[in-house]
């Protein structure tokens, strides 16, 4: 479907506002306090989305970071927009946030800590400065004083800010302060580890399993206090905050440890908090109604007047933003998809209503959201769903064939992983075979 028609009364709503984009790598919505998490991992999120505004059903397009990245910057699902490999490169064809913020007149600014989303990929298309850090823990600090100096720098024009820190992405290496707060002593958050528990096909309730999420939560509980850095340093500045995730992280919920290979709501269910320091109007609102990250560039794009940006199947999300929250959410059908190339296959899912079907190639599950978040129930062989089940199928079936590429036509452009970025991306295990990320 086309992006919903703007609203006239909101669009340019946010005209001239500086805006940041925070993101935080792999946060599993579920085990953050706002989104019903049991541990206190988020009280700067918490409190963000008790003074704006939270969407309670937010995914990711894909499961992993490249093609989730590119399909925030563009509004495009990963199957258009091609950026599927460690080595793809977002073309210059796709118009991005930062190119339309720029030809509005913003200074455009990146800070990166994570290997995966590079220059030389093509992510760094419109900003006037891309500064980009390793993976190491102490890099995350160097990153938020960085945002906290150019949120403080004079305003001479409008900023657009995009932060993409490590923490919480395995791995889980709390420092000090959060180490041990629900952890138990010697838990072990190391790659090794979690490959190790992936590889033993361990219950979600084994011992082992529980620690790794305890250490990883400590770890998140850090990453929270990142955003607190630059919430405040953006709250000074009167800027408007976006804070969300690139996908979501898997304990062995459906068999899987971290990321990247599955579509179950672990992986793709993610934060998206929004708020506004200088109008109150949105105070504390929950949207229900399911939202994506396909949906950050046509808002973006309607409340702050941009021109440019390709025409995905996003919707803009501005008359919950800035609205009387009156929105009319009508039915809409999200397609998510794993990674592409993986040495274990990939899934596909379609998700309309309270109803998702999962594709396996031809094995199909469906699930009941509503009555079965966790996913654990099901239902595709019960007769009395068995008609629900063929038509999210076909729509399944079309949406393949309407993103499926021609051989050779229309392929992302290559871009080669130098030393560097190979060292770095094999520390974190992106260049073995392991579904485990």
């Amino acid at each position: 479907p086309a992006p919903a028609p703007a609203d006239d009364e909101l669009a340019g709503a946010w005209s001239g506002r500086d805006v940041v984009l925070f993101v935080a790598d792999s946060v599993a919505a579920g085990r953050l306090g706002c989104y019903g998490g049991a541990r206190d991992t988020s009280p700067t999120l918490d409190d963000l989305a008790a003074r704006g505004v939270r969407f309670a059903a937010a995914r990711s397009q894909s499961s992993w970071t490249v093609p989730s990245v590119a399909t925030t910057f563009t509004g495009l699902e990963q199957e258009v927009h091609g950026v599927r490999a460690l080595d793809d490169a977002l073309a210059d064809a796709h118009t991005t946030l930062a190119e339309a913020f720029a030809a509005r007149g913003y200074r455009t600014v990146a800070l990166v800590q994570t290997p995966v989303v590079r220059a030389a990929g093509g992510f760094a298309q419109g900003f006037a400065r891309w500064r980009g850090w390793s993976w190491s823990r102490d890099r995350a600090e160097l990153a938020v004083a960085e945002a906290e100096r150019e949120l403080a720098a004079a305003a001479e024009r409008p900023l657009f800010l995009y932060v993409h820190l490590a923490p919480p992405h395995m791995p889980y290496d709390p420092p000090g302060a959060f180490r041990g707060r629900f952890a138990p002593d010697g838990a072990d958050g190391s790659i090794d580890a979690c490959r190790a528990a992936h590889r033993a096909g361990l219950a979600p309730d084994h011992p082992d399993v529980l620690a790794l999420a305890a250490r990883y939560e400590e770890y998140l509980a850090y990453a929270d206090a990142l955003l607190d850095r630059v919430a405040r340093a953006a709250a000074a500045r009167g800027a408007v905050l976006i804070a969300t995730s690139d996908h979501g992280e898997a304990f062995l919920e459906h068999g899987s440890q971290g990321h990247n290979a599955t579509v179950y709501e672990e992986m793709v269910r993610v934060p998206l908090v929004v708020h506004d320091p200088r109008d109150p109007l949105a105070t504390g609102r929950v949207v229900e109604a399911p939202a994506s990250l396909l949906d950050l560039a046509p808002t973006l794009a309607e409340l702050c007047g941009l021109a440019g940006l390709p025409a995905g199947p996003g919707r803009s999300l501005a008359g919950w933003l800035v609205g009387d929250g009156a929105a009319s959410a009508p039915p809409r059908t999200l397609f998510l998809s794993s990674r592409h190339g993986s040495s274990v296959g990939q899934q596909l899912a379609v998700v309309r209503g309270d109803l998702k079907l999962v594709a396996h190639g031809a094995r199909l599950e469906l699930f009941d959201l509503r009555a079965d978040p966790g996913e654990r129930h099901d239902l595709s062989a019960d007769p009395g769903h068995a008609a629900a089940r063929d038509e999210l199928a076909r729509a399944l079936e079309r949406w393949r064939a309407r993103t499926a590429r021609p051989a050779g036509a229309g392929a992302a452009p290559k871009a080669p992983l130098d030393d560097e970025a190979g060292e770095a991306l094999r520390a974190l295990g992106y260049l073995d075979d392991s579904r485990s990320r």
